[in-house]
């Protein structure tokens, strides 16, 4: 398993509009644009961490780096720039990690499914992660 290397400076939707949805939440732990959030019991949004119960209900990625009780834009489905996906082929799935807030190229303690590696209609096919948070796993946090 290896974390992936995501550049908050250059997290963004690379279609914005076209499909995706966002939202705004309350944050209840501090957070780096593209790090993975859960719903936390006291209803604010945390890392998630495939290692902790509770802790691995995906419901998308924060867009904006913010402290705790700030509000931040959370992409529950679309397309994103700023991870280093070169060392992954394309189409391949996109895990979280047993780091609090990281993706990983492998399964975490608890497999859960985040998105997989798509181009955009470039020259280069640049890779960029497409998200799609699963509601049909609560994380064990329900």
């Amino acid at each position: 398993m290896s974390d992936i290397t995501v550049t908050t400076a250059l997290v963004a939707r690379v279609f914005p509009g076209d499909m995706d949805v966002a939202y705004n939440v309350v944050l209840a732990s501090g957070v780096s644009a593209g790090q993975s959030l859960y719903q936390s019991a006291t209803g604010g949004y945390a890392l998630t961490d495939a290692n902790h119960s509770g802790m691995y209900g995906f419901r998308g990625i924060a867009l904006e780096t913010q402290v705790a009780s700030g509000v931040v834009s959370m992409l529950q489905r679309g397309v994103l720039g700023g991870y280093d996906l070169s060392g992954m082929n394309y189409d391949a799935p996109v895990y979280l990690s047993d780091t609090a807030g990281a993706l990983s190229t492998a399964a975490g303690a608890n497999s859960v499914l985040v998105g997989r590696v798509v181009s955009v209609p470039d020259l280069a096919l640049t890779k960029v992660l497409y998200i799609d948070a699963e509601y049909a796993d609560d994380g064990g946090s329900g």
